[in-house]
């Protein structure tokens, strides 16, 4: 496994990242100008509505393009960005609520890990100190972390994206803070994820390793194309058990030094073989996330009935992927 460096001052990462975010795009972004606040962490979209419900998606720094990315047309309101591989404070994600100040209330939504729910949890009790509601969305999307009796205290990988574009349709239709945490709360039960890593000098496909290092919970007996297609595709539809009214989504996000050829092609191969079970009605590739240093894939897919289906149809388009 590779090391993370960085040319950058490490403990800068997360401000310097947002300013140059804000001087190249200024037509998308903004750092809010709040008083005796200077951490950093907040990046929030140029047109923002306080008469709606806000979405804030919050997470750790050095994380790839999953959060800020998402700050945009159709996404996320604010992103609330901490260190290095750690949560953002609870202040500036109630700092954040609080400089839109809609009183529609905020959605939060976060990864599991200890820090990011501590810190949402508390930032909610703030925001509602303050008559501003707020309801916490946690993502458990990561299948081979905990068996499905234990789905709550899985952890979360990519999924949050499609959360995150399923929330905002939600907002932008004018839906009640209590409504939309339905909806999410239902789509976050049909979400699952995998991570499939490739170890090509040694020859292995592993499954399951965690970012911090957590051994794969799968070494598979075949190093070929096929095999990873399979197992991949296969252990997400076990999780799911895709219903005969749900239409598929998924997305292969690439990791480390897979090339951008590699990743089309096993998207393509992931179609062909969904074939033989359920066909994959809506596919996305890209580069969306950064939690490991290793090769491979991590793999998301959604099973959205007609309902879910409405909110995943518009297309956003970032600086980083098309979603």
């Amino acid at each position: 496994m590779s090391v993370f460096r960085s040319l950058a001052d490490v403990s800068y990462l997360t401000k310097g990242s947002h300013e140059g975010a804000v001087l190249v795009h200024p037509e998308i972004w903004q750092m809010p100008d709040i008083p005796d606040y200077d951490q950093g962490q907040i990046l929030m979209k140029r047109n923002l509505n306080p008469d709606r419900v806000q979405v804030v998606l919050s997470g750790g720094g050095a994380g790839g393009p999953e959060f800020d990315a998402c700050v945009g047309d159709g996404l996320a309101d604010v992103s609330v960005v901490g260190g290095f591989h750690a949560s953002p404070n609870a202040y500036s994600i109630y700092q954040a609520v609080k400089y839109i100040g809609s009183r529609k209330g905020a959605v939060l939504l976060f990864n599991n890990f200890m820090g990011d729910c501590l810190n949402n949890d508390m930032a909610k009790e703030l925001l509602e100190l303050e008559g501003y509601p707020a309801s916490c969305i946690i993502i458990n999307d990561d299948c081979l972390s905990m068996p499905i009796e234990k789905r709550s205290e899985r952890v979360g990988i990519q999924g949050i994206m499609l959360m995150v574009k399923i929330a905002s349709s939600c907002a932008e239709a004018g839906m009640s803070l209590e409504q939309i945490t339905d909806v999410l709360n239902a789509a976050n039960q049909r979400l699952s994820s995998v991570a499939l890593s490739i170890d090509y000098d040694s020859e292995k496909l592993m499954m399951g390793a965690g970012f911090s290092g957590e051994p794969p919970r799968k070494i598979l007996d075949e190093f070929t194309m096929e095999k990873a297609v399979s197992e991949c595709y296969d252990t997400l539809y076990d999780d799911l058990k895709p219903k005969e009214n749900e239409k598929i989504f998924l997305m292969v996000g690439r990791q480390g030094r897979i090339i951008y050829e590699e990743a089309y092609i096993f998207a393509k191969e992931l179609s062909d073989y969904s074939a033989g079970k359920k066909k994959i009605d809506h596919l996305d590739v890209g580069y969306y996330t950064r939690l490991t240093m290793t090769d491979g894939f991590h793999i998301t897919m959604l099973c959205a009935d007609a309902a879910l289906e409405k909110h995943l149809k518009k297309e956003c388009i970032t600086d980083s992927f098309w979603l």
